[in-house]
Parts: structure tokens; sequence; C-alpha cells
């Protein structure tokens, strides 16, 4: 932990009818809590144990938006009660007089000392609630319980592979991804304004920005880190791979529908019949867009970001389960960082390598329903 505390500056003057004494309880402890943050040597005393996952997700992500600031400010913008003991401060977080991000906290008054939280549960204590066998949903309009049922199925399907319990999952449904931000905590980021679709996912919570009930993609990602959370041994090629197998493409087209990876193979054999020269290593490895198909029926943001690569590996991920089961496919995802790694792993288990991927690729595309 750093020895000296970057201070918070506060304005000159303000309408916050908030007692410098209790300003000073606040600001104090809250800037020791930022400078901890991230270092592996975090002021969890700090942290409220009410809602203690998101608030550590919220320090964390300041922690990297104080990183990328050249020379970082923290400035109290506003502070106001918001119940007895319970105050909402906001933070702007400046590089110079540049604003990189505005984020805001819950302090409350607990045993004599401010303990610090994201926003989260305030932010949506009037959401509508509803539970279905594993997964809390909470919602502002309407919940789809037909697809609601079918990721609880997803979500347990997965956790059987790993020959575990179903997560008891807290799922947030927002519209986009600056709502998910804004339930957090994270008011404004520079670096993530105009994301439209993203999402975030910690310990047993899923904060989707897609606007649906079904968010498949992540909940594997989430059985992954949980039990391999070193990441040293992870090969994220494979893993996004398995993700858009087992699951979806992660990301909704316009009318809201997740894409799911046999979406995206039915236009990659387009595109493959309008270019017959076509080579799949290099595409695996150069990652073009190429599912114009789609074009009229998702955003622009979305369109850029469907990969080839990692819908043609998804295809290989079929094939190590096919004829090696769960367990080759565990030796898949953790075969070791990089491309190397992969096309090794690969060859190993289904006898697949530069030589010969072109080939087996393209016969996986036009099997493919």
């Amino acid at each position: 932990m750093k020895t000296k505390t970057e201070r918070i500056e506060l304005p000159g003057e303000t309408n916050f009818h908030i007692s410098e004494p209790i300003q000073s309880r606040i600001v104090d402890p809250l800037a020791q809590l930022l400078d901890s943050a991230g270092s592996g040597d975090e002021d969890t005393g700090l942290v409220d144990r009410n809602g203690f996952s998101e608030s550590c997700f919220l320090f964390g992500e300041i922690k990297s938006v104080e990183t990328r600031l050249k020379s970082p400010r923290r400035e109290l913008i506003n502070l106001y009660p918001i119940d007895s003991n319970k105050y909402l401060v906001k933070i702007a977080f400046k590089d110079g007089s540049n604003l990189g991000a505005i984020v805001s906290f819950i302090a409350s008054a607990k045993n004599e000392a401010m303990v610090f939280s994201s926003p989260l549960k305030y932010r949506t204590r009037s959401w509508k609630k509803k539970t279905i066998s594993s997964v809390r949903y909470y919602y502002q309009d309407s919940l789809n319980e037909k697809i609601a049922e079918s990721f609880v199925r997803k979500n347990e399907e997965i956790a059987e592979k790993f020959g575990l319990a179903a997560k008891k999952l807290n799922y947030f449904k927002c519209s986009n991804y600056d709502e998910v931000q804004w339930v957090l905590g994270i008011d404004y980021d520079a670096k993530s304004a105009g994301t439209v679709q993203s999402s975030e996912s910690f310990d047993n919570t899923i904060i989707t920005g897609l606007n649906t009930e079904n968010f498949e993609h992540d909940v594997f990602h989430m059985y992954i880190e949980s039990e391999f959370p070193s990441g040293e041994d992870r090969n994220f090629i494979a893993e996004e791979g398995y993700a858009n197998s087992i699951a979806d493409a992660y990301y909704a087209k316009i009318n809201g529908d997740v894409i799911t990876r046999n979406e995206l193979t039915g236009c990659l054999r387009e595109y493959l019949a309008e270019n017959s020269e076509a080579d799949l290593l290099q595409l695996f490895q150069k990652d073009p867009r190429v599912f114009h198909p789609l074009s009229e029926e998702v955003s622009q943001e979305v369109f850029d970001l469907l990969s080839v690569r990692s819908t043609i590996t998804s295809l290989f991920c079929d094939e190590v389960e096919r004829l090696n089961g769960f367990e080759g496919i565990i030796k898949l995802l953790r075969c070791g960082e990089g491309e190397d790694a992969y096309f090794k792993a690969l060859d190993d288990l289904i006898g697949v390598n530069k030589t010969n991927f072109d080939k087996t690729a393209k016969e996986l595309v036009a099997r493919k329903n």
C-alpha cells in the first residue's frame, strides 16, 4: 500500500449541505481506499461487506482508469445524503484538465467509521426481481421467461460438464453498456464512451448490456475463471472458440436476438462460395470482417467485433470434443498462451496443423448446419 495518500480535491464553493467534519470522514478514507485498490494490498476494511464483490470490481476498474491517466487528479464534484448515515459520493478522475471518468460511490457510516461500496444495489432498488431455479433476475420492464429458462438450462449444462453444481447467479438485465456502467457506479468513462454492446461479470454476478435474458457465452467464462483462476495455462483462442461452440457468439442483433455460432458458420460458408481462393488459415490469423450477410441485422459496432477466428476455432472445438470428450476440451483450453500453443494442442488432439488447417476447416464449415 502507498505510504502517501493521493488527496481528493475539494471544490471551492458547493451546495453540498454536508458539514466539513463529515466531508473529511468521507473523503480522507475514500482517498486511502482508492490508493490501495488493485495494489494486492487493498484496504478491504474500508469496503462495505454488503455488496463486497461488486465494490471490489468497481475499485479495480478505477485503478485501471487512473493507470491510463498521465497526470491523474481526483476531484469531489458531488456529495449528498441518501439515507440516515449514508451518502452518495461522486468523484471526477481527471488527466490534467481532461476528464477521464466520473464515478459514484455509496459511503455508509458504520461503527464510527466510513465504508464504501458500489451503488449497484441502490441504483437497482426499484427494479423488478424474479428467481428462476438457479438464477435471480433483476430487470426494469419485462422478462422473457422462455428465454430465461433456456439460459438456466445452459447454466446447468455447463456446470455439469465441469462436474459442478450450477452457479447461483445474480443477473442484471440492462439495455446497453452505458447502463451497465451506471448501475455499477461508473457514470462516465472516456475509454468506453460510445460502446453499446458489452457486459460485466464477476463472482456470481452478470450485468449484461445486451438487453437479453440469455448470456450463455459469459457464463462459460465464469466457470473457467473459477476453475482455473491463475490464467497461466489458459489459451484464450480456444476459450473464446469453445464459448462460441457451447453457448453463442456473445453479441446481439438489432432486434435483440443473440447471434449463434451456426449463423456465423452459414455466413462463412457464403463467403467461401463467393471467394473460392480464400485461405481459412489466413482468415484465422488475420481475423478480418467477413460476415456481410448479417450487416443489415447488426449495428456497425457489432459487425466490427464478430470474429471469424473464434468461429473457425469453435468448429475445431466440436471435433476435439467429439473425438476426445470434454477431457480433450480441457487440454485444449489449458494448453498455454498464444497461437503456437494452440496449434500444438490441436495437432496432438485431432491431427490439425498449419499444413492441413485450411482443408480441414473448409470441410467443417461445409458440413455444419
